[in-house]
């Protein structure tokens, strides 16, 4: 498997009270000295998206 190297993502957080979809980078793991202005967090695969996830339709 190929690493994922710096490819362009939205991810999925979910919070007590909503569900939030963000523009990310999937980086490889970094190594040392880090970039201190950047946050860098680890996702469940099922949480990183290439295009933006479909939902079923709301029902009003």
């Amino acid at each position: 498997m190929k690493p994922s190297g710096d490819l362009p993502v939205i991810v999925r957080l979910l919070w007590e009270t909503h569900e939030e979809l963000l523009p990310a980078r999937a980086i490889k793991p970094p190594t040392p000295p880090y970039n201190h202005h950047e946050l860098i967090v680890w996702l469940r695969v099922e949480d990183v998206f290439r295009t933006i996830p479909r939902r079923p339709p709301m029902r009003w």
